[in-house]
């Protein structure tokens, strides 16, 4: 009853605090041999920036993009290795996932990020974004579930911070993050300090929800 954020009125700001409700950590679940062999082959491989479209410049027939302050992160190739990642994605869904948050139906093609020294993901909800005039958050994607593997922990910074739960995490290679997609859990990945960070990133969609964006994903969903 307080009509502040729960954030800044229930949520604990211990350190040693247990993840917010929602939020499931499960250390060591990739191997750390498999960690190991991932960044190895990932610190060797090209890799493009993630963009946005460039509003200024694009026109109803001519779509440009352009670097986005607010994500500086890449996105590696990891070409022959992604039956692997597609292969731990499903196993996460499978396996731990489908106990907390319900049978899935999809997910996204899983990809490589890479955060060097300088690189971070700001503030954002996966699946919803916020339109200030109205003061509401929209969904915009099939995704109900997030998935995180990070590969490595021999960084600093980067940590994974839940804006309105005042909890924040540095993970060790080999943990799986799962949380809900929505912007209850706006979520961000802090500045990367020392070091270069690689993280899986994919998302999923529940077979309980209404499909409302058939066909607008870049690559067809990996069923289940």
């Amino acid at each position: 009853g307080s009509n502040q954020p729960f954030g800044d009125c229930c949520a604990s700001q211990r350190p040693e605090r247990s993840p917010p409700q929602g939020v499931q950590i499960v250390s060591g679940f990739l191997p750390l041999p498999d960690c190991r062999r991932l960044v190895r082959y990932a610190q060797k491989q090209s890799a493009n920036w993630l963009m946005v479209r460039d509003d200024e410049k694009s026109t109803p027939g001519k779509f440009v993009e352009k670097r986005d302050t607010g994500r500086v992160t890449q996105q590696v190739d990891m070409n022959k290795h992604q039956g692997f990642l597609n292969d731990a994605v499903r196993r996460a869904l499978e396996e731990v996932a489908s106990k907390r948050f319900g049978p899935p139906d999809f997910f996204e093609t899983p990809y490589v990020l890479r955060y060097k020294v300088g690189g971070k993901y700001g503030t954002h909800a996966d699946s919803e974004i916020f339109d200030p005039q109205k003061g509401l958050f929209y969904r915009v994607a099939d995704r109900d579930i997030s998935v995180l593997i990070y590969l490595n922990d021999d960084y600093e910074g980067g940590e994974l911070t839940f804006n309105r739960l005042n909890y924040s995490y540095h993970p060790a290679a080999g943990d799986l993050v799962l949380f809900p997609s929505n912007n209850i859990f706006l979520h961000q990945a802090q500045t990367v300090t020392r070091g270069t960070k690689y993280a899986l990133v994919s998302w999923a969609c529940l077979k309980a929800t209404p499909k409302l964006f058939p066909g607008a994903s870049r690559w067809p969903p990996i069923r289940v």
